[in-house]
């Protein structure tokens, strides 16, 4: 991990990940669900973050609670992810989307 990333559990990593300066996992926020008290007094919703072998983060990316990056995949620079990444994706934008499918014949 390079230098300010930021971890808020739960969090699962997997081997061999690379991940630059400043990347957040968000697996804590904030509910919204009742209007009769402020925001900061609502519960906290965890949701777990899972990331599997062989993964790089650009610097900045940021994966919120519930997603699941596949194996093999790289999430560009600045990206946010909010949705799942299959194996073998290149994913970038805000909101992360499919760039192309890594070359999986070597």
């Amino acid at each position: 991990f390079a230098p300010y990333s930021v971890l808020y559990g739960p969090l699962t990593i997997g081997n061999n990940v690379a991940v630059a300066a400043h990347v957040v996992f968000a697996s804590i926020g904030h509910g919204y669900d009742r209007i009769d008290i402020p925001m900061v007094q609502q519960k906290a919703v965890k949701k777990e973050i899972v990331v599997e072998d062989d993964v790089w983060f650009g610097a900045n990316a940021v994966i919120i609670g519930g997603v699941r990056i596949g194996a093999h995949s790289i999430v560009g620079a600045g990206a946010v992810v909010t949705h799942d990444v299959e194996p073998y994706s290149i994913v970038g934008g805000t909101p992360a989307k499919l760039i192309r499918k890594r070359d999986t014949n070597g």
